[in-house]
């Protein structure tokens, strides 16, 4: 039978190597060169900037977004 010590000593072995194995896991999909993020630019060191939606808000919009700034009653 196996004691509670040897089960200890089994698990936290066990544990740390899969902490490793993240760790490696992690390491590895970051620096990999065959990113997909980065394929779209491979002559340039930057990346494309973000475009920003253009289009104007419509007033029923603007409403919707911004909070409402109405004092509200409480009834006592």
């Amino acid at each position: 039978m196996i004691t509670d010590t040897t089960l200890t000593v089994l698990c936290n072995s066990l544990g740390g190597v899969v902490m490793a194995l993240i760790f490696a896991y992690h390491f590895v999909v970051i620096n990999s060169k065959d990113n997909s993020n980065n394929s779209k630019s491979k002559d340039k060191n930057v990346s494309e900037p973000i475009k920003e939606n253009k289009t104007p808000e419509t007033s029923k919009e603007k409403k919707l977004s911004e909070p409402s700034k109405e004092k509200k009653r409480v009834s006592t």
